[in-house]
Order: structure tokens, then sequence, then C-alpha cells
């Protein structure tokens, strides 16, 4: 009998869904359908968050992706790469072939770069989040240690549940960024809410050993 294979760790599932991002973006998605999407959730953080929310956004998002891809000279790289200069033959030698991998490649810098936008919307929310992180932990440990001296019965399968979504909301937060549909600025406070509660039941009905 075959010895049963071990569950992915939770980055190799990070980078199967990263992967499968890039590769959709790169073969699929329209520059124009990004454009539009970017578009109206700009539209929609300023009209929920307000302008000074979004212009605040809108420099980080900006600063991050000139630092990262700008300056270190990644995209300079690729226009060079493409560049025919006193060669006429495509780079590929392939009738066109070239052109279309040029043509896609721009297409995946600029969903890195509205990524780094909505990266941006993230760090929004990121000070409730990290102010709401030590309540909700004191109020799990002291749930956990009531129930301990009841002798009170503390759910495995809770805990167990409770970690799978933890790392659902981890992943989630991780791909989001490269994600070709329509992000709303307030569905990221509402995944973090969701990680906040199954951290308390995380904590809350942790195993009394430990």
């Amino acid at each position: 009998m075959a010895p049963s294979k071990g569950r992915r760790p939770l980055w190799q599932w990070l980078l199967i869904i990263l992967l499968n991002e890039i590769a959709i973006i790169f073969l699929v998605v329209p520059g124009s359908y990004l454009d539009n999407l970017h578009t109206k959730e700009m539209e929609m953080l300023q009209s929920q968050l307000g302008e000074e929310a979004a212009g605040m956004m809108q420099g980080w998002a900006e600063k991050w992706f000139q630092s990262a891809f700008v300056d270190t000279g990644a995209i300079a790289a690729t226009e060079r790469f493409f560049q025919k200069s006193d060669n006429p033959r495509d780079p590929f030698d392939d009738r066109g072939m070239g052109a279309w991998v040029q043509k896609r490649t721009e297409v995946l810098w600029l969903a890195l770069r509205y990524g780094f936008y909505r990266w941006g919307m993230f760090l929004l929310w990121l000070p409730l989040l990290v102010a709401a992180v030590l309540p909700v932990s004191m109020d799990a440990a002291y749930q956990r240690d009531i129930r301990k001296y009841q002798f009170s019965h503390t759910s495995g399968l809770t805990h167990k549940n409770s970690l799978r979504v933890l790392s659902l909301v981890f992943l989630s937060v991780a791909f989001m960024p490269l994600l070709p549909v329509s992000v709303p600025p307030l569905a990221i406070p509402a995944v973090m809410l969701l990680g906040l509660l199954a951290w308390w039941v995380y904590w809350a009905n942790m195993q009394k050993r430990l």
C-alpha cells in the first residue's frame, strides 16, 4: 500500500496561485480590460473613502512601482530586449511571435503596476487591523482560560477549520493584487474582519494541553 502524500504547505499553494494568475494575465487578459478595471476601482475608492485617501494610495503605488521596476531597470531591460535597432528581424525570428510576446509583456507590466494600487488599498486599512489584533487575541485567550478551568469541551475540528479559514484569508490577500476581477475597497476590511474572527476562534479553541 503506497504511503499517502502529505498536504501541500501554504507557500506552495501561494506560488501555484501566483503563477497561474501571471499566466492568465500574460496569455489572455487584454490591456484595455485592465485599464477599465483600474478606472472602476479608483472611482469606487474616491466615492467610498474620499479623494484624499485615493491620492495618498496613488502616491504609494507609483512610488513602489518606480522603485521596484523602473529604478532597477527591469522595464528598460525588457524594452531593450524587444528593440530591433539595427536588426530589422523579429527578436524571435518567428513571423510575429516576438511582437505578440512584447505586447503581452507590456500588459503584464500594467497588471503589476495596478497591483501596487491594490496593495495601497490594503495598507490604508492595515492600521485598523493592527489595532484590533491585540484586543481580539486577549479576548480569545480569556475565553480559552475560562473553558480550561470549567473543564468544558474544546473543539479540535473548529480549531482546525479556523486555521483553514486563516490560510484562505492569507492567500486571498497575497493573490489579490493580480486578481483580474474588480476588487471593491470595502472588500478588503471585510476580509480582514473574517481573518480576525478566524483568529479568535483559532485561539479560543486551542487545545488545553498547549
